[in-house]
């Protein structure tokens, strides 16, 4: 079976529902009062976008109204957090600015964000990531990148077909696209952008083919690197549309099709894959590895943000109720699970791509087992390996090592299947 899980799946928040208490809210201050040398990254959410999508499923606005509002509680949740003991005794790898459109923002009020979370955090050694818009990065934003040391900015394209974008709900033009490639280029900045495949069938001539075509043109504009990502069909507000109108998805062979003509262009063109979605041609600045890869904290910032910090998952209220909550603005709250932390590599080895032997139980061994038989892995020796068959499938496996209580509390597209 050809499945599709949720693209921002955090292991340890799976089951994360329950209301926060005052009890455990009481337990996690005092997980704060504690100091632990570790590894964290920081996720600041941005809410305000020029314009809603249709396949985004978080929360944004493009009211800007309360802009100066937002971030006014931004710095009081960061001067919460600031003086924890936990918190100061934290070693920063990345920051990640994420939305939303962060440069929705006027450029001095994300300019003001980004030296305020450094600055109170201890943070400015750390990688910067800030993701954008093509409609959003006028000159002015991208010298001031440039001035502050933003590692990396990002930003969505989907498609290059025109078609396929006004039936999506993309409001940037393509000559918003272009300018925004072009310009990053003669500024020396990276380009890094987003680009989704296996969207319902909208009665676009030629759509299967759309999805290989938008490969072959990143490649032909250079960019540096690319997510290639399948679209997840939930939370979105493309997803009434798609019900009401029993739109038919791509095949699990069309798919898988897809994914393999897309991967022999980009590796033909110099590009590695990093992981599910990541291809690579100039550096390695993307944070998936301290997504999924590492078993580190992340706080959290912003309305609707998710993180973990010293053994408790959280998630924030939602915009606008954010603006006028106190620090910590904590809407949902457990203590993670020890089994979960565990198994943090297992989950995360699939959207890694690899993983050492050393880091797989002997709980473990027997699927690992099935999986080297169906040829969706191979031993390399020291590790595992998803073969070329296994990075068609990395969400089944995924699936497939999760215990079935955990599988439960998914919510999962069957590629196979119509939505439903």
């Amino acid at each position: 079976m050809k499945s599709l899980v949720p693209h921002q799946l955090y292991y340890a928040h799976l089951g994360l529902r329950e209301k926060v208490k005052n009890d455990i809210k009481q337990d996690f201050l005092h997980a704060l009062d504690e100091r632990k040398e570790a590894e964290a990254m920081i996720y600041l959410h941005v809410p305000f976008c020029e314009y809603i999508c249709g396949f985004c499923p978080f929360d944004r606005v493009t009211d800007k109204s309360s802009d100066d509002t937002y971030v006014d509680r931004v710095k009081k949740e960061v001067d919460f957090y600031a003086e924890k003991n936990f918190v100061q005794s934290l070693e920063f790898t990345g920051i990640h600015f994420g939305g939303g459109t962060p440069t929705s923002l006027q450029h001095e009020k994300l300019r003001e964000l980004i030296d305020y979370v450094r600055r109170k955090l201890d943070a400015y050694d750390a990688p910067l990531h800030v993701e954008s818009s093509a409609t959003t990065l006028p000159d002015e934003t991208i010298q001031m990148f440039k001035y502050e040391g933003v590692a990396r900015t990002s930003f969505g394209v989907q498609s290059f077909n025109p078609a396929l974008r006004r039936k999506v709900g993309i409001g940037a033009t393509l000559d918003d696209v272009l300018s925004t490639v072009s310009r990053l280029k003669k500024n020396k900045m990276g380009v890094h952008i987003d680009l989704m495949y296996g969207f319902p069938n909208f009665g676009i001539e030629g759509q299967e083919r759309i999805a290989v075509d938008d490969v072959k043109k990143a490649i032909e504009l250079g960019v540096d690197s690319l997510e290639f990502s399948q679209f997840y069909p939930f939370y979105s507000p493309l997803e009434n549309k798609i019900l009401r109108k029993g739109l038919v998805f791509p095949s699990e062979q069309e798919v898988v099709d897809t994914i393999l003509t897309a991967t022999d262009l980009l590796e033909a063109a110099g590009f590695t894959q990093v992981s599910e979605y990541a291809f690579h041609r100039n550096g390695n600045v993307m944070l998936e590895g301290t997504y999924f890869g590492n078993v580190t904290d992340t706080l959290a910032l912003g309305p609707s943000s998710i993180g973990r910090v010293n053994g408790f998952a959280y998630r924030n209220i939602t915009h606008p109720r954010y603006n006028t909550t106190e620090a910590p603005p904590i809407l949902l709250m457990k203590r993670t699970d020890p089994k979960q932390e565990k198994e943090w590599d297992i989950a995360s080895f699939p959207r890694m791509l690899r993983i050492s032997k050393g880091k797989v139980s002997v709980e473990h061994e027997p699927k690992f087992k099935e999986l080297l038989d169906k040829g969706l892995i191979s031993d390399t020796g020291n590790s595992f390996e998803l073969t070329r068959k296994g990075k068609c499938y990395i969400s089944d496996i995924h699936l497939f090592l999760m215990r079935g209580e955990e599988r439960m509390k998914l919510k999962v597209f069957e590629v196979t299947s119509s939505l439903s």
